[in-house]
């Protein structure tokens, strides 16, 4: 099973024959009895008489080998099924009521409220911090900005004084266009 517990065992024979011999059956049911399985399949070329593709015969199925994956899947997902009901069966009727009763109680809806109100504020809080860091960013950026407004027309006027004899500052100069 998916949590690991094993909830049974399928064996299974295979015989590639011309004739089915029905003293399998019984061999195969005391093999399976002996080492505690709990499903027996025999996959067989050469099937009994009031068998087709495949069927029950005395609580051992009997299969053609195409037909093979598709029984052992369905034996198992039955197996699983079983195994689960019993589980569940097999839980103390006063664990079941107490779980029940818990799950319904005030107290535990109390404690679900209590974490949605957490995600509830914190959500709340997230959005704050959002929109005061974006009001902040926008502030820096205006002023990063008007500073390069000033730097830019400061050297501008330089080099308006000065002229090509001012060093070259590539931020503030226009490039050439690419000639291809």
């Amino acid at each position: 099973m998916p949590s690991g517990r094993v909830a049974g065992s399928i064996v299974f024979e295979c015989k590639d024959v011309k004739e089915w011999n029905s003293q399998w059956v019984t061999k195969f049911k005391k093999d399976l009895r002996e080492n505690s399985h709990d499903i027996g399949i025999i996959v067989t070329t050469a099937m009994p008489k009031n068998i087709e593709s495949f069927g029950n015969l005395d609580g051992i199925w009997v299969c053609a080998p195409p037909f093979f994956p598709m029984l052992a899947t369905i034996l198992r997902d039955q197996l699983i099924k079983v195994t689960r009901a019993t589980i569940t069966a097999e839980t103390p009727k006063d664990q079941r009521d107490f779980l029940f009763k818990y799950m319904t109680s005030h107290k535990f809806t109390q404690k679900i409220q209590g974490v949605s109100e957490q995600i509830k504020s914190m959500t709340e809080t997230l959005a704050v911090e959002k929109r005061a860091l974006q009001k902040n960013w926008k502030k820096r950026e205006q002023e990063i900005e008007s500073i390069a407004l000033y730097i830019g027309g400061f050297y501008g006027e330089l080099e308006g004084l000065v002229g090509k004899s001012l060093p070259k500052l590539e931020l503030y100069e226009l490039e050439a266009p690419d000639e291809e």
